[in-house]
């Protein structure tokens, strides 16, 4: 593994408008000998100038997109991609998507033949053991980016409406600030509940404990992709609630891993009431979901797949 430097060329973009000199030298080297390269490709100045480097200089490479190549409304969107995904899309060897949301917006971009596209899931490392939860479950937890995105501010209005009513329960609100910090504190001050905690931004190595010790993952955001926060939770036997319109909305419905709602605050407390209701209900969706990552999404699953394409 080699790490690079980045600079922000603009910082009207975020992430997106870093760029990695170092990185692109180093990539046209090592491209010259390899076999095929493998790009996690969005849309910013790092990752599509190099895949659009690659193409110009003839190189065979794979793509994979992870969700980020979505629908969007931003004025640079049509020039970005213009100048860099449809041609990288255009001449990569495979194209793997995250969603068939994604599959339908890569092709109206740039249309590919179905053999060039496969759908290819994110994939997560199992933890030895999905019983050790340091104690008892005793947590419904969001864990995200605090983004009005990411319905942290709905996760704390069923919290509020929760809390009176389940007093030995502990809700905790986890992630750093992107904007809906001021909405979630504003709706916690207000119902003066004492069981919800706000933990802010937590390191990465917290994660696994933070899942272990819940006994219920709430992601209420509308249309998430995939959610890798999903997939850590159901690493650790924890149930999820997402909103219908997730990514694994379905397959978690189907697994008996967790439930969904239908996107109102309302439904989101209903569906929550019910599980912490039931905690019988709650253990054996754990294990289901335990047990769905096993199946489906854990890395060697996903490693075997992604070599297969590689091959084909």
């Amino acid at each position: 593994m080699a790490l690079f430097r980045a600079r922000a060329l603009t910082t009207r973009l975020g992430f997106a408008g870093l760029i990695a000199p170092g990185m692109t030298k180093r990539l046209l080297r090592e491209a010259r000998t390899a076999d095929i390269v493998h790009i996690h490709l969005a849309r910013d100045l790092i990752t599509a100038f190099a895949a659009r480097l690659l193409q110009v200089a003839g190189h065979s490479y794979v793509i994979q997109t992870h969700g980020m190549i979505d629908a969007s409304a931003r004025r640079l969107t049509p020039l970005v991609d213009a100048l860099f995904i449809r041609p990288v899309v255009r001449s990569a060897k495979s194209v793997m998507v995250l969603t068939g949301a994604e599959k339908s917006e890569i092709s109206r971009i740039a249309p590919v033949s179905a053999d060039r596209t496969v759908q290819m899931p994110n994939g997560a490392r199992l933890a030895s053991s999905p019983n050790d939860t340091n104690g008892p479950r005793h947590d419904v937890l969001f864990l995200a980016r605090l983004h009005p995105r990411k319905g942290g501010a709905q996760f704390a209005r069923m919290a509020s409406a929760l809390a009176p009513l389940h007093p030995q329960q502990r809700f905790t609100i986890a992630g750093p600030d992107e904007g809906d910090l001021s909405a979630i504190k504003a709706e916690l001050e207000s119902s003066r509940v004492h069981n919800v905690d706000l933990l802010g931004p937590v390191e990465s190595s917290s994660v696994p404990t933070l899942m272990a010790r819940a006994k219920l993952f709430v992601l209420p955001a509308a249309s998430e992709p995939f959610g890798m926060t999903l997939l850590e939770a159901m690493t650790a036997a924890t149930p999820i609630v997402v909103h219908e319109t997730a990514g694994l909305a379905e397959t978690v419905l189907q697994h008996n891993a967790g439930l969904v709602f239908d996107g109102t605050t309302a439904h989101l407390v209903d569906v929550v009431s019910e599980l912490l209701n039931d905690p019988r209900r709650l253990e054996v969706m754990g294990r289901n979901a335990r047990e769905l990552v096993e199946e489906l999404f854990s890395l060697p699953e996903i490693t075997q797949r992604v070599l297969a394409e590689y091959d084909r």
